[in-house]
């Protein structure tokens, strides 16, 4: 589970990103935004997660794109628990059988969102049947409503697919990055969202740096 989300080629990544944004800065993050997609899956995800996802980030007939919906409309930032407006919330539950989660979640200036087959989201929960904050994937497909959103206007970046897609989706708990555990009832994610956040920027503080420095070009 290396290849180009890891080591020296994700630094070579960055570097073929940087060198691209000199024609326009979105090429910077919309040239890395699948693999951003999936860090989480890569960083936290469970063995069954990152055999099912990752192997079709390359190219092939499945081959999919990725999107990291952490930001959300003012007032809120996304970047912490505290903050969050996304809501995951237990649907169904039948005794025996894996649990369905309802997610709705609005982001905003999400990147590649025009193509996106897969979106990882960060949602809070305020259902008493699950605790914390985790993260979610979402596939088109899933029953519900995946709105790719408005095009979101900008200056420059004009290279990088931004839009702010609304959520609606039921989804199986085993959907959630890293799974989860049930305790006195309560589902429990094994990795809050912040702790998935920390695991992927950790990793990737050198990419994340010259893809900033690139938007400044």
């Amino acid at each position: 589970f290396g290849g180009r989300c890891a080591g020296q080629k994700n630094l070579a990544a960055a570097l073929v990103a940087f060198e691209m944004a000199w024609v326009d800065g979105g090429a910077a993050t919309s040239s890395l935004a699948s693999l951003l997609g999936l860090a989480p899956v890569l960083r936290c995800g469970t063995e069954e997660q990152r055999r099912h996802y990752l192997p079709r980030l390359l190219p092939g007939a499945e081959q999919v794109r990725a999107a990291f919906a952490l930001t959300e409309p003012l007032p809120y930032a996304g970047v912490d628990k505290g903050v969050l407006s996304g809501k995951v919330r237990v649907a169904e539950w039948v005794e025996g059988e894996e649990p369905v989660l309802r997610v709705q979640k609005r982001g905003r200036f999400i990147t590649n969102m025009d193509f996106a087959d897969v979106v990882t989201v960060a949602v809070e929960s305020d259902d008493p049947r699950l605790f914390g904050s985790c993260m979610v994937i979402l596939e088109r497909g899933d029953q519900g409503t995946f709105d790719r959103g408005a095009v979101t206007r900008k200056l420059v970046h004009q290279l990088s697919s931004t839009r702010d897609p609304v959520f609606d989706l039921l989804v199986p708990a085993s959907r959630i990055v890293g799974g989860y555990r049930v305790e006195h009832g309560v589902i429990v994610p094994n990795h809050s969202h912040g702790r998935v956040l920390e695991a992927v920027f950790r990793r990737s503080r050198v990419p994340v740096g010259l893809m900033t420095s690139a938007k400044l070009l």
